[in-house]
């Protein structure tokens, strides 16, 4: 499922009305854009009006905005339009597409709602910034029961983690510098955020963490309603499925497949000797115990 969809990243790009408008982002840039030059058209056309009433240059200059205004209006009436009461073939393949402006406002609005939230990733960290708060409160304001089941990398295999930092040193998303012991620093501080959050929940957050050590360029997110796939590059496109699509549940079963080969980890404390023994790593745990604290404080690392 998952290279197929990679593969689908460079198929031949079409441009469709349905398509663009599927995202918010560029409904607003669209009627923004539009309204802004039919104002600025319009304020041509008073201030030529008033200021050259009679002079032959200004009535043509006032003949050729109004030909601009009308244009201009019909245009954006006919691209709304045929947005409402068209259906057009490619509709659907860009309904479950996400531009990079949407993805963060979708993930927002998952997490809002979702009861049970599901997310394998590698280190956390945009998760742990942006999504996990919005868990935590919406468990709060709605007094209900929230899980969050997490698949994260197993800082314990140097190896592996040898192997992610490598590709995303050569991939060169954000400017941190990759090595082993920063990706072990902010998976641990991924598992520090998710114990303290669930001991401040008064047990309205419960959390099942799993490491793995399955690679993937792919992140899988979201709630009971919908899934979110994501790629490690954040300029790129995601995928939405929602609970009626088909994607929905295979990528559900790919979620359930990794996590039946990672290993699954007790949480029972959000001290250094707890989670050390939770994860029967205390030495290491304690070597990055303070770097993992501070990692905690920092912002997420993509700018949605």
């Amino acid at each position: 499922m998952l290279s197929n969809w990679a593969a689908e990243g460079v198929m031949e790009q079409e441009m469709s009305i349905p398509g663009m408008m599927s995202s918010r982002h560029q409904r607003r840039l669209l009627f923004l854009g539009s309204t802004t030059l039919l104002v600025a058209c319009c304020l041509g056309v008073f201030l030529l009006y008033h200021l050259a009433p009679d002079a032959r240059w200004s009535n043509t200059l006032i003949g050729f905005l109004l030909s601009v205004i009308s244009s201009a209006t019909f245009a954006l009436f006919a691209v709304f339009y045929m947005y409402y009461f068209f259906t057009d073939p490619l509709e659907i393949d860009a309904a479950t597409k996400l531009v990079a402006q949407d993805i963060w406002s979708t993930l927002e609005a998952t997490a809002e709602e979702a009861t049970n939230y599901k997310i394998y990733v590698r280190t956390g960290r945009h998760f742990r910034a942006e999504v996990l708060p919005i868990l935590a409160r919406t468990a709060q304001r709605k007094r209900h029961p929230v899980s969050i089941e997490a698949v994260l990398l197993d800082l314990r295999d140097t190896n592996v983690c040898q192997r992610y930092a490598a590709y995303r040193s050569s991939a060169s998303f954000d400017r941190k510098v990759w090595s082993i012991d920063y990706v072990q620093r902010e998976v641990l501080a991924t598992i520090l955020a998710l114990s303290n959050a669930v001991s401040r929940s008064g047990g309205l957050l419960s959390v099942d963490l799993y490491l793995t050590k399955r690679l993937s360029t792919f992140r899988i997110e979201g709630g009971e309603d919908q899934l979110i796939v994501t790629r490690e590059d954040p300029k790129d496109i995601a995928l939405r499925y929602r609970r009626e699509q088909d994607g929905f549940s295979a990528f559900l079963h790919e979620f359930d497949w990794v996590k039946q080969e990672s290993l699954k980890i007790s949480l029972s404390g959000e001290s250094a000797q707890a989670i050390g023994h939770a994860l029967s790593a205390q030495p290491l745990v304690s070597c990055l115990w303070a770097a993992a604290e501070g990692a905690q404080e920092e912002g997420s690392p993509y700018a949605r």
